[in-house]
């Protein structure tokens, strides 16, 4: 390699959330940084991957051209750290994106900080959480904010404009997803700060809702929702249509009741073990929450679709949110008959030790007076509040503009929700894609 202006040092080989913080590094430092050239340098167990990054690499060769070497790394740290020193010295300024990097190779990067000042450690923020199956740029901006810093410290100024990324590496079908990927896609490239500091704000006619919202704004929205034209002539209970909708998408926390009347979030248990959950949760919005063990019984599948024949509108949204959730989650076999009957006779194996969570109050009694109950932490859920988070409440925004796209499509309404950055005119019109 000649020369080069800028260059990004790109390690891949951390072990959890490998592809999503791989992804987005790949693409965020892309539009932020600009490269002349990449180095990456993946681990064994990234393999499986580099495939994905190759394809994503030549399509954003589209928009700007660069290069690219490819290094796969063992355990010879000498020869890795040889390896950066050939390309940092070949290079007038290096951006170093440990946010997929192994801790090993985020300390040997980290170390390089003395040794010129035109070189940069960088760690993308990533709000996981309700975005924790997506990665940019099929995440707001917002929501991956950089750590950029030298021997001087934190760099906080970027001016330059970002640069409009192409549709990219998104290998589904689910209407749901493709839906929701490509409408923030098409945010982002309305937006050209490198760094927002503002949320999404979703519109409909004269009805707005932001993402500071609470109960009550939320309360309002659906209320102008319903006079709607096409809902308000068409839907028979648009109010519980809207309460429906409003849960699907994840705006409500979610809290389990874990005995003694204590009532914690959800999040919380979801990291303590295996959670097997009842249909219901889906209907709360399960899909927004970030859990690596989580399994969806076969039953749940079953019951969904079942509702799915009867109810075109909210149940075929259930349905495609249902799908996603088995590509995401794991699977516990179960018989096809209802979940409050056929859970508790599931493998014991698998229900050993996990949290089995409803939160139907009659399930929850009968698991819990069941020999399954000796085995496995039964555990009754409910909806409280808005969720805290800022990153939570834009993808309940984003999700509800999903959903209300697919309502209005059926409703053959002429009218489309808007996903917007707030305080702007920057907005996208969502149109629900067929997968």
């Amino acid at each position: 390699m000649s020369g080069k202006k800028v260059c990004v040092i790109l390690p891949i080989s951390r072990s959890d959330f490998l592809l999503e913080a791989t992804m987005s590094s790949l693409v965020r430092s892309f539009e932020l940084f600009k490269p002349d050239h990449y180095l990456l340098m993946f681990s064994p167990h990234a393999e499986w991957v580099m495939e994905r990054v190759r394809k994503t690499l030549n399509e954003l060769k589209k928009a700007r051209d660069f290069t690219v070497r490819e290094e796969r790394t063992a355990y010879d740290i000498k020869a890795t750290e040889k390896t950066i020193d050939e390309e940092i010295s070949r290079c007038e300024v290096v951006y170093s994106v440990v946010t997929p990097a192994s801790n090993v190779m985020t300390i040997l990067l980290t170390r390089k900080l003395l040794q010129r000042p035109n070189y940069y450690v960088v760690n993308f923020l990533f709000s996981f959480g309700s975005w924790h199956n997506f990665y940019y740029p099929y995440v707001p901006r917002t929501a991956e904010e950089p750590l950029v810093f030298n021997s001087q410290g934190v760099i906080n100024s970027w001016k330059d404009p970002t640069i409009p990324i192409p549709m990219i590496g998104l290998e589904t079908n689910n209407s749901y997803v493709r839906t929701l990927s490509e409408t923030v896609l098409k945010l982002n490239n309305l937006n050209r700060d490198p760094v927002p500091n503002y949320w999404l704000e979703l519109r409909l006619n004269e009805c707005r809702l932001n993402s500071d919202f609470n109960d009550g704004a939320l309360r309002s929205f659906t209320m102008c929702l319903e006079q709607v034209g096409a809902i308000a002539a068409n839907v028979s209970n648009p109010e519980e249509l809207f309460n429906n909708l409003v849960n699907l998408a994840g705006t409500k926390e979610i809290k389990v009741n874990q005995g003694n009347n204590q009532e914690v979030e959800l999040s919380r248990v979801l990291t303590q073990g295996r959670a097997i959950v009842d249909t219901n949760l889906v209907y709360y919005g399960i899909h927004t929450y970030e859990a690596n063990n989580l399994l969806l019984p076969h039953c749940v599948l079953n019951e969904i679709i079942l509702k799915a024949t009867d109810d075109k509108l909210f149940g075929h949204l259930v349905l495609q949110v249902a799908l996603h959730l088995r590509e995401t989650s794991g699977y516990l076999p179960t018989e096809f008959q209802q979940c409050d009957v056929v859970v508790p006779r599931a493998d014991p194996y698998i229900l050993d030790g996990a949290y089995l969570i409803t939160a139907d109050k009659l399930a929850y009694e009968l698991w819990s007076s069941s020999p399954v109950s000796k085995i496995a932490r039964v555990t009754l859920a409910g909806l409280r509040g808005v969720k805290g988070r800022k990153s939570d409440r834009a993808m309940a925004l984003a999700n509800l503009g999903v959903f209300l796209s697919y309502v209005l499509e059926k409703l053959s309404a002429e009218e489309r929700p808007e996903l917007c950055w707030e305080k702007s005119n920057n907005c996208v019109k969502v149109r629900w894609v067929q997968g």
